[in-house]
């Protein structure tokens, strides 16, 4: 009797374990809504920060990494999105050009870094998951 009880229990274990799995895939940890919560601006000679803001949940402007690949700004489609490595990248479609976007999460902070005035300056601008 044990061992049928053991063969039925393991028969059932070998046909449930592959449809308990199915659906269980890790969402990526960018997916969700994050808010604009800091920005500073580095003179890159220097690396002196020459400017630098802090804004709350309700201040900042909030950006969603959905799980279909799309980025939603204020509720409405911007780009798409798609994992390069530890990046995501932003691909962003308007007026007939396409302009992408890296991010990259540390220290459970979404961030973004950009260069202008010919690498003299970098700002980085933080995102705050919304909770």
């Amino acid at each position: 009797m044990k061992k049928l009880l053991s063969a039925i229990l393991l028969s059932m274990f070998v046909l449930v374990l592959p449809f308990s799995l199915i659906g269980c895939k890790k969402s990526d940890p960018i997916v969700g809504t994050w808010y604009h919560s800091a920005y500073q601006e580095i003179r890159v000679s220097t690396g002196e920060i020459t400017d630098e803001e802090t804004y709350t949940q309700d201040e900042g402007s909030k950006i969603t990494f959905n799980k279909d690949k799309t980025i939603t700004v204020n509720g409405e489609v911007e780009a798409t999105w798609k994992k390069d490595g530890n990046n995501y990248i932003a691909i962003i479609k308007k007026d007939g050009k396409t302009k992408t976007n890296t991010f990259y999460l540390k220290d459970g902070k979404l961030v973004s870094e950009h260069t202008y005035d010919d690498g003299a300056y970098k700002s980085i601008d933080y995102y705050t998951r919304v909770k």
